[in-house]
């Protein structure tokens, strides 16, 4: 077993090229509706079944990838997040839902005082 330091990406790019020309082909192909669903229900296991090893093989490589960062700079997806079935979690959840509620929803509108 190699260890990847970067994932394979090209040959993720081969899978689908593969798997899209074999559908081009059995959309093409004389077969009855019957035998067409069954090609396509084959065609859809062996597809994620070829994506599902190519992440096995990389998922090292996939751990290692640096955080998705926005255009700023700024992480895109929180890495540290909170679950809702954690004690301290409900109990942050339910507060916020009682300041939600305290909160009036319709506010009145009041005038600027203009500073002439």
């Amino acid at each position: 077993m190699t260890k990847n330091r970067i994932p394979e990406w090209l040959s993720l790019i081969e899978i689908g090229l593969a798997f899209g020309a074999l559908l081009v082909v059995e959309q093409r192909l004389p077969f009855s509706p019957a035998a067409d669903m069954w090609l396509l229900i084959g065609w859809t296991f062996l597809f994620y079944g070829a994506i599902g090893h190519w992440i096995s093989r990389n998922q090292i490589a996939l751990e290692r990838q640096p955080a998705p960062r926005d255009c700023a700079g700024r992480s895109i997806i929180e890495c540290d997040p909170v679950s809702e079935f954690e004690p301290d979690s409900i109990m942050s959840h339910q507060m916020k839902q009682d300041h939600r509620a305290a909160r009036p929803t319709a506010q009145p509108i009041t005038p600027r005082s203009e500073v002439a």
